[in-house]
This record gives structure tokens, C-alpha cells and sequence, in this order.
């Protein structure tokens, strides 16, 4: 596949939601898989699961699929009897619960079930790509999610209140971390390629691709 799309495969999707566990999962760590689609954990954001008590893997991303009740797809929806304005209202619920919360979920389905509820996901599409338009909410492969949350799980912070320093490393790059602080505390000179974004009662720190170092120091009053 790879051959013919020319483009590294890192996502997997299980056939029928099929995932054996902790197998499946090591089998795609050593393919060097980055993540894949969950039907457990449902409803949770993407995570590094545990099976039996022990993480199944430190390289591989799961993606739980958020379910409407006991429906994961479209076409289970409709088989459940739900309308095209409940199912409208499950998609916007999952929207406004990302953007307040700023986390993610992953919403499963498959393109064929696209006519089952034609207008609700119109709608949906139109909302979200607004909101994306505005810089709010992003869309992304799970991939590009799973790189950035390895990212941060290898990204070490220390905060020294003495000379009021807050420092952020990562062997390999920073680029995406973000941090977030009370708005009372005074940053000082952020340097080139970190923005700053203040919102209900935080400032936002993000690091931007033109931060070229792997080590931040940020000073506050």
C-alpha cells in the first residue's frame, strides 16, 4: 500500500472493530504504527490503553470511537430508530464538548453510511469547518494527534518559583506544546516562534514551528 499510495502508513483501522489485546497492539509497534482506531475505552480521548492492569504499549496511540449510546456507526443508528435532529444533536454535543474542554474525540462511521442522515451531517460539516476556518478546532488524521501526544508524554517541565523560571525541554523538538498559567503571572519576553493567548482566566502559551531550540525557559513576575 504504501508502495502505491507513496505515503508511510502509521494509522490502523481493525476490520469489524476486531482488536485483540495487547497482540494487535504490539504487532503495530513493530510495524512502527503510530495508532489506530479503539472500540474500547469508548468514548474516552485517545490514550496509551492498559490491559490487566499494564499499558499495552508506550509507542502506539489508541483512538476510542465515541459512540451515541450503544450506536458507534451511522448505520447502527439508524437501525436503533434514531431521527436525523437526534443524531444532529449527538454531533454538535461532541463539538461543543472538544471546543469547552479542549481535548479530542474521534467520531466512527463509514463513508456508505453518509445518505443514512444527509442533512445532520451537512450541517455538522458546515459547523465544524467554520470553527476551523476561525482557528478553534482542528481536524486532523489521528496520526498528526498521536505525534503530538507522544510529543508531549517525552516533554519534561521544572518550575523553580525562586527564579521565577519555568522550563520546558524535549530531546527532539517542542513545536505544538502549549502551557497554560493563571493570568496573574507576568511572562516576561517570550522569545520568537512562542505565542501567547489569553482566555478565560489563562494565558496560553503555544510553541510554534519557528521555535527552532529544543529547550524553553519562560521567566514570570
Amino acid at each position: 500500500m504504501e508502495n502505491i499510495t507513496n505515503y508511510k502508513i502509521l494509522e490502523y483501522s481493525a476490520p469489524n472493530g476486531v482488536h485483540p489485546q495487547p497482540i494487535t497492539t504490539k504487532v503495530l509497534e513493530k510495524l512502527g504504527m503510530l495508532c489506530y482506531y479503539y472500540t474500547g475505552d469508548n468514548g474516552s480521548s485517545p490514550n496509551r490503553t492498559f490491559i490487566n492492569g499494564k499499558m499495552v504499549s508506550h509507542k502506539v496511540i489508541a483512538f476510542p470511537i465515541s459512540s451515541f449510546g450503544k450506536y458507534a456507526s451511522f448505520l447502527e443508528m439508524k437501525k436503533g430508530g434514531k431521527t436525523e435532529d437526534e443524531v444532529k444533536r449527538w454531533l454538535f454535543s461532541i463539538v461543543y464538548y472538544v471546543v469547552k474542554n479542549r481535548t479530542l474525540r474521534l467520531i466512527y462511521s463509514h463513508p456508505y453510511d453518509i445518505p443514512l442522515y444527509p442533512n445532520a451531517l451537512r450541517e455538522f460539516w458546515d459547523y465544524v469547518n467554520t470553527l476551523k476556518n476561525k482557528g478553534i478546532i482542528q481536524v486532523k488524521p489521528m496520526s498528526y494527534f498521536a505525534t503530538l501526544l507522544l510529543r508531549f508524554l517525552n516533554t519534561k517541565y521544572s518550575i523553580n518559583f525562586s527564579n521565577k523560571r519555568i522550563t520546558i525541554v524535549n530531546k527532539e523538538v517542542l513545536e505544538g506544546i502549549t502551557l497554560a498559567l493563571p493570568k496573574d503571572f507576568v511572562i516576561k519576553d517570550l522569545p520568537y516562534g512562542v505565542t501567547l493567548k489569553e482566555e478565560e482566566g489563562y494565558q496560553y502559551i503555544t510553541i510554534t514551528k519557528a521555535f527552532s531550540a529544543n529547550k524553553l525557559d519562560i521567566f514570570f513576575n
